[in-house]
């Protein structure tokens, strides 16, 4: 956002978050010109800028016991409260489906929308979440677990609608996502 506010200071922008269903339903609607998805979506009716993988890691809060023990297998965190992001997560679906593939249950679990309402309940005591490394910030409460026994990553990307990449706004942020995400890479 920050390069295209630069190069288009009098376009107004604004930011609403949901999970990857939501934005896929948004810029059906047409409610949002682009996106930001923690998954590279199938199919032709995207246009696709690829910004960077990151790994899935579990967290708990600071005083959690589970924090004492050093790399944990996922199963380990599976043995206590999971706080679960809400259906539609992509972050949700990809643990769901490993948990499903290693036949490993959740001892119990808590639902919650959004990033920031699981790493408030996980901060106060209510147990583990999982999030890509790259979402996790910097939250002295939270302490990072790496899954020694788990490789899921989380692939970030900006979409828009393909019908849509040629109108000019979109046009010109995709252009500059590209530039930025090339520079990442090098």
């Amino acid at each position: 956002l920050t390069p295209f506010r630069r190069a288009y200071p009098r376009i107004s922008v604004t930011v609403r978050s949901g999970n990857t269903a939501t934005v896929f339903e948004r810029l059906a609607s047409y409610e949002a010109d682009i996106g930001v998805i923690g998954e590279v979506p199938d199919g032709r009716e995207f246009e696709v800028v690829r910004l960077d993988s990151s790994p899935l890691i579990a967290f708990v809060a600071a005083s959690y016991p589970l924090v004492r023990k050093g790399p944990v297998t996922l199963k380990q965190v599976c043995e206590h409260p999971v706080v679960l992001r809400e259906t539609g997560s992509h972050t949700r679906a990809l643990l769901e489906a490993e948990l499903a593939r290693r036949k490993i249950t959740i001892k119990s679990s808590i639902e919650a929308e959004g990033r920031e309402a699981v790493q408030e309940i996980v901060a106060a005591g209510g147990g583990a979440g999982f999030v890509s490394r790259a979402e996790f910030g910097n939250d002295d409460r939270l302490v990072a677990l790496e899954l020694e026994d788990t490789d899921l990553t989380m692939n970030e990307a900006i979409i828009c609608l393909r019908e849509r990449r040629h109108s000019k706004v979109i046009r010109s942020f995709m252009a500059i996502a590209r530039g930025n995400a090339r520079s990442e890479a090098s």
